[in-house]
């Protein structure tokens, strides 16, 4: 009888642990959705730093057009508990990623992109106008050529983060290394 006793209170005990496991895996889920960063958290710390590091010296100029500027060319991708941010700095081919979580940033990485010698070659520029970010990015880099996000704007018809326009067009023949703009859809303004 004593053994049975024994027996079922290990049973209630390992339950009662299964619960208390389940309510502070609960608890951290909820804290990390309540305190993932959103694309003004990160356009404010990235201009902040910048300023802090000396990054940039015109801090009246920053303090003033920056949130705005790395608000609008910031890709954010959202995964609820956290968020990735990846802000493109073409003019210096960075093109930083940023782990955002409980409410803090951490530079995943900051690389110099590989460049190619440079060629008098010309290539043909591809079509990017209805292709992802990602997609776009990576068609170019295979073809020798720089990207740029020339501006973001809305769309009702071309999904968020996919390329509404882009300088020079589909067709032209261009040198390799040469910098393509693109026009970039934020999705629908509701």
């Amino acid at each position: 009888m004593f053994d049975e006793l024994k027996e079922k209170d290990r049973k209630s005990k390992e339950g009662s642990n299964k619960y208390l496991l389940v309510i502070i895996l609960t608890g951290i889920i909820i804290m990390l959705a309540a305190t993932n960063p959103t694309t003004s958290d990160f356009a404010e710390w990235t201009v902040s730093r910048a300023v802090r590091e000396g990054l940039v010296e015109a801090e009246v100029f920053v303090s003033l057009l920056g949130e705005p500027m790395v608000r609008g060319m910031t890709i954010r991708n959202n995964y609820v508990l956290f968020s990735v941010f990846i802000f493109p700095v073409s003019e210096t081919d960075y093109e930083p990623k940023t782990l955002g979580v409980l409410g803090n940033f951490i530079l995943l990485n900051y690389s110099r992109k590989q460049k190619k010698p440079y060629s008098y070659e010309k290539v043909e520029v591809p079509e990017l106008v209805g292709k992802s970010y990602q997609e776009a990015k990576d068609l170019l880099q295979d073809q020798g050529l720089r990207f740029n996000i020339y501006h973001r704007t809305h769309s009702e018809k071309v999904p968020k983060d996919h390329i509404l326009e882009q300088f020079p067009e589909a067709g032209e023949k261009v040198e390799i290394d040469s910098l393509i703009n693109v026009v970039i859809s934020d999705g629908d303004k509701q």
